[in-house]
């Protein structure tokens, strides 16, 4: 059982390095199985030699594999682990991934030269920020590791080829009332994961806890951290809350309590509805976006160059109104000719340099499919931003070739700008959620006089 367990853990940390955090967990209910005399000290000893002779097993046959398969590691190529130390200790962005960080090490020739930039980045930064400054830092990490509760879903699936016109039309207010249930249930598991481990003393729930403090420490403490590397903490935390659920007290109300309790509900219930009506206006919409081609966040920029006289073109797929378009030349003076089209209308022509012509405005336009042709106009090759891919951006259907689409964006700016969401739409969803507890607690069990 030991020895499955160590092979099962052994195979993760060698297809991702940041699950040795699983291993370092074995390795700790060992010696507190021992500390808490459920293990002998001949156990202990034989629990850790397997999980180190599993790891070590495990890495000589991926390196056997490797080898065999011809393939040879580029010392000069590869970045050090400082490097994500490093750009974990930037104050600008919190810790988070920064681009600037990478490219500083990448661009060193040799192991050694990325080494010692990444060395100094550390000693400067540390210096910088002081002992106050870095804890304060951590701090900042810790609340980008476990705040929002949604892991960064909602950043990184906002562009979509085939779905339903009214979620790509209304994204940003769905996306509202999502966040806000995550939320709710995060912190009720969280609140129900504490009251597990208060009560609990096994070592499965000591596993569970020390996986999730690992992994917490390794990306707030040592690594870069981002709100998606929290994703594995999340089926952890749902065993702990199932368990904390079912040890929570059954409560008992007797008539006077479950109408004061009913009154606390709906006075909590009209406070809701004031404070998401005043986020609404707060928070006001100026754009959305009706249609995007790109490569996405950590894909390499890919260019594509327009001869003089030649033109290229795309197809862009629109699931709304739209009004503004948005394309990614790189750095040139040379004159162009845009054209949008729509069927066999011409929507509006654009003619002038491509570093001026980058966010187009033209007549408000119903939804379907546009195309897009830019034509160089000068003397010298220009250069777009575009998406290389082997799928077609209109229909999702894979092509026999790969094929380059020009990177755009369009959206509709609205003139007046819009709420997130309207106070009816607050007022059905709380007063939603405020019968169904009341509708509960009418079921709970009546104290027995």
């Amino acid at each position: 059982m030991v020895i499955g367990d160590g092979l099962l853990v052994a195979v993760g940390v060698v297809m991702k390095t940041n699950l040795i955090v699983l291993w370092l967990t074995l390795v700790l209910m060992g010696i507190i199985l021992w500390w808490q005399r459920q293990f002998s000290g001949r156990q202990m000893l034989g629990w850790l030699v397997s999980l180190v002779m599993t790891l070590g097993v495990m890495f000589a046959v991926m390196r056997t594999a490797q080898q065999q398969a011809g393939y040879t590691r580029q010392a000069d190529a590869a970045l050090p682990a400082t490097s994500w130390i490093a750009m974990s200790l930037n104050p600008q962005s919190s810790g988070e991934y920064r681009h600037d960080d990478f490219a500083r090490v990448n661009q060193m020739p040799t192991a050694a030269a990325k080494r010692q930039q990444t060395q100094q980045m550390i000693q400067q930064r540390l210096h910088q920020m002081g002992v106050t400054g870095t804890l304060v830092h951590l701090l900042k990490k810790m609340r980008v590791f476990w705040a929002t509760g949604d892991f960064d879903s909602f950043k990184l699936t906002t562009q979509w080829i085939r779905a339903p016109r009214w979620y790509l039309n209304h994204q940003r207010q769905l996306q509202f009332w999502l966040v806000l249930m995550t939320q709710t249930i995060y912190l009720t598991m969280l609140v129900q994961a504490i009251v597990t481990l208060m009560r609990r003393r096994e070592w499965a729930v000591t596993f569970v806890a020390l996986a999730i403090l690992g992994l917490t420490a390794f990306h707030v403490g040592l690594w870069e951290v981002e709100g998606r590397y929290a994703l594995p903490l999340l089926p952890g935390l749902m065993l702990l809350s199932i368990v904390g659920g079912r040890e929570l007290p059954v409560w008992h109300l007797n008539r006077v309590m479950r109408r004061q309790l009913t009154w606390l509900v709906v006075v909590l219930a009209a406070i809701s509805v004031v404070s998401l009506w005043q986020t609404s206006q707060a928070t006001r919409i100026t754009d959305v976006v009706r249609g995007n081609q790109g490569n996405g966040r950590y894909v390499v920029s890919t260019v594509q160059k327009i001869r003089p006289g030649h033109a290229v073109t795309t197809p862009l797929a629109v699931s709304g109104k739209s009004n503004v378009l948005r394309l990614k030349p790189v750095a040139t003076h040379e004159r162009v000719t845009i054209t949008l089209t729509r069927g066999a209308h011409v929507v509006k022509r654009w003619r002038g340099s491509a570093n001026e012509l980058t966010t187009l405005n033209y007549p408000l336009t119903a939804a379907g499919n546009l195309r897009l042709a830019i034509k160089n106009t000068g003397q010298t090759p220009v250069r777009y931003g575009v998406m290389a891919a082997n799928y077609s951006p209109l229909t999702g259907r894979v092509t026999a070739k790969q094929h380059a689409y020009l990177q755009v964006v369009i959206k509709q700016q609205f003139i007046k700008p819009h709420a997130l969401t309207t106070g009816a739409a607050s007022l059905a969803v709380v007063g939603c959620v405020a019968l169904a507890t009341i509708l509960s607690l009418g079921r709970l069990r009546p104290e027995t006089e």
